[in-house]
């Protein structure tokens, strides 16, 4: 199943004078893309520098892209990973 998904990634670019560094163009900037939910394989929560649990973020490891941060909280991205069908709340099928 595929799914939209929006992560913060750092833009990089060859440094011409030394092709194995890469030098940061602009940091944390915003990207969406269309992944497979096959290619993840781990879903954990997402903590930030003083160690709190930020519930509207989860980090994945995708098989091609490595580790994102993505804007989508641990419960939904862990049943979409199940490829479970999202529940809302209050209501029922």
């Amino acid at each position: 199943m595929n799914i939209e998904i929006s992560y913060y990634q750092d833009v990089l670019k060859h440094d011409p004078s030394d092709p194995s560094l890469d030098v940061v163009i602009a940091r944390n900037k915003l990207f969406k893309n269309d992944i497979d939910t096959k290619d993840i394989t781990v879903v954990s929560w997402y903590y930030n520098k003083k160690g709190e649990r930020i519930k509207s973020k989860c980090q994945i490891i995708h098989k091609d892209l490595g580790v994102l941060v993505v804007n989508t909280p641990y419960d939904i991205m862990r049943e979409r990973k199940a490829n479970k069908p999202i529940t809302i709340k209050g209501f029922k099928k």
